[in-house]
């Protein structure tokens, strides 16, 4: 699981030397940060701040045309599913099916419910949002769901802030938003404990329930 740092370029050239370990961009209309040609980003719509269709500088367009865009999130409503699928299918036609992040909310576990449901063949990439609670618990089904099921589809998990959060999905999704991690001045003291569960930690795909 990779850490996506929403910092500059060259913060993330230093750290990658520092510690040795893959770290890749989460790019943010908040922060606009620049871009460097060795790292790949994710684009974020930073809804849980700012809803993006009111930023000015929210360009999804544009950046999903730079080689280095890994996806571009699709604008969200935090905590509700239902919202939310309705912003993805108002949207989506603006960006690349390969580049598209939908971020699963509360009540995308009911998958039988069609206003509720993952667009799983219309994405990229699926982003766990969520509220704390039920990022930990049903955005972890979710994503082992995806990865069973839909191996190709990109998983990021949304911010991860905690050690406990970082060991429920490792091995599961394939990256994470560790920019808390850098704003509380954790990341020197949590990543020599990423590289030991790279190196150590096994998980078992379960069956999702």
């Amino acid at each position: 699981m990779i850490p996506m740092l929403d910092s500059s370029p060259t913060k993330i050239l230093e750290w990658r030397e520092k510690y040795g370990i893959e770290i890749l961009q989460l790019a943010s209309p908040l922060t606009r940060n620049r871009h460097h040609p060795a790292i790949n980003f994710g684009y974020d719509c930073g809804a849980y701040t700012m809803h993006p269709l009111s930023n000015p500088n929210w360009i999804p367009e544009e950046k999903q045309k730079m080689y280095i865009c890994k996806w571009v999130v699709l604008p969200d409503v935090v905590g509700c599913a239902r919202a939310t699928n309705a912003m993805f299918h108002l949207m989506k036609k603006k960006i690349r099916i390969e580049k598209r992040a939908f971020v699963a909310q509360n009540g995308s576990e009911n998958h039988h419910d069609e206003d509720l449901a993952i667009p799983w063949d219309e994405i990229g990439c699926l982003f766990i949002g969520g509220t704390s609670e039920w990022k930990d618990t049903h955005g972890v089904k979710l994503a082992i769901y995806c990865k069973t099921h839909y191996p190709y589809i990109w998983v990021h998990v949304g911010r991860v802030n905690t050690m406990r959060r970082i060991s429920l999905f490792f091995d599961i999704a394939d990256s994470f938003d560790g920019s808390g991690l850098v704003r509380f001045g954790m990341l020197e003291e949590l990543i020599p404990r990423i590289k030991q569960l790279q190196n150590s930690k096994q998980l078992t795909l379960g069956e999702w329930q």
